[in-house]
C-alpha cells in the first residue's frame, strides 16, 4: 500500500471519529454547507464534516466572551476628516455655480440618484463626504470645475484657465 494513501485513510478515520465524538457529545446539530454547527449547553461550536476541525476550548471561551466594538474615529482625526469633507463640499458648490454646466443642486441630486437636494446641501456643509466616483459618473460636465476648485486651494499649484475656440469653416 502506498504511504500517501495510508496517511489519507488514517486522517479520514481520525476525522470521522472526531465528528462522531462531536455529534455524540452535543445535544443538537445542524449541517450547513459541509460544516456542522453544534450547540452544547447553549454555546455554539464549529465542526467540519470533511476535515474534522474542532475549536480548542480556550479559543472557544475567548470567542464566546468577546464583545465586538466599533472602530470609531478618534476626536482629533474626526475634526481633520470633517475639514476635508467641508473642502470637498465647497469645491462641489463652486463647480455647481459655474455658468457653463449651470447645474442646480436639485438637478445634481437627481442625476446622482438622490431623492432631493438635501444630500447635496449636506455635501456642501461637510456633513457627508462627496462621492467623487458617483460625481464623475453622473455629472461629467461638473468634474473639471470640481477639480479646478480643489486645485485653487493648493498653495503649491498655479491654476491657469485657458479657453480655446475652434473655428469651423
Amino acid at each position: 500500500m502506498n504511504f500517501g494513501v495510508a496517511a489519507n485513510r488514517a486522517a479520514l478515520a481520525s476525522a470521522q471519529s472526531r465528528n462522531a465524538y462531536i455529534n455524540a457529545s452535543t445535544s443538537r446539530s445542524r449541517t450547513c454547507g459541509g460544516r456542522v454547527w453544534e450547540t452544547e449547553n447553549g454555546r455554539t461550536l464549529l465542526g467540519s464534516l470533511e476535515g474534522g476541525f474542532v475549536m480548542k476550548s480556550s479559543l472557544r471561551e475567548q470567542l464566546l466572551t468577546a464583545h465586538p466594538q466599533m472602530l470609531g474615529i478618534t476626536q482629533p482625526n474626526r475634526a481633520a476628516l470633517l475639514a476635508v469633507w467641508r473642502r470637498l463640499g465647497q469645491a462641489l458648490e463652486w463647480a455647481l455655480n459655474q455658468p457653463f454646466p449651470a447645474v442646480s443642486k436639485k438637478h445634481a441630486a437627481y442625476a446622482m440618484g438622490y431623492a432631493d437636494q438635501s444630500v447635496i446641501s449636506k455635501f456642501i456643509a461637510g456633513v457627508e463626504k462627496v462621492p467623487v466616483d458617483k460625481l464623475m459618473a453622473c455629472l461629467p460636465a461638473v468634474v473639471p470645475y470640481f477639480f479646478m476648485a480643489l486645485l485653487r486651494d493648493c498653495p503649491d499649484v498655479d491654476v491657469t484657465t485657458t479657453a480655446t475656440m475652434r473655428r469651423t469653416g
